[in-house]
């Protein structure tokens, strides 16, 4: 009898692992697609704040009136740096 309650709860205990496991993966596969969400939503955001650049509204974050070299040269520091927040999100 004693071997039967042992087994009972060894199954039991088993089980809720079982149950745990499942329930983290599907967590995660939740976490997974919010996180997609929020990068969708971020990839947005940033494909307006480089219209606004382009459209010259963030110009003054650079000196911009400087020859193309220096253009180019702010521009690329400008994606270098989104790249980098795009890299945190």
């Amino acid at each position: 009898m004693k071997r039967n309650r042992f087994f009972l709860s060894l199954l039991f205990m088993v089980l809720i692992v079982l149950f745990v496991i499942l329930f983290f993966t599907w967590l995660g596969r939740e976490n997974i697609k919010n996180d997609s969400a929020i990068r969708e939503v971020a990839k947005e955001e940033v494909d307006k704040l480089f219209s606004l650049y382009n459209e010259g509204e963030y110009a003054e974050i650079y000196d911009l009136s400087c020859d193309s070299f220096k253009n180019a040269t702010a521009r690329k520091d400008f994606l270098t740096v989104m790249g980098t927040k795009m890299k945190i999100l």
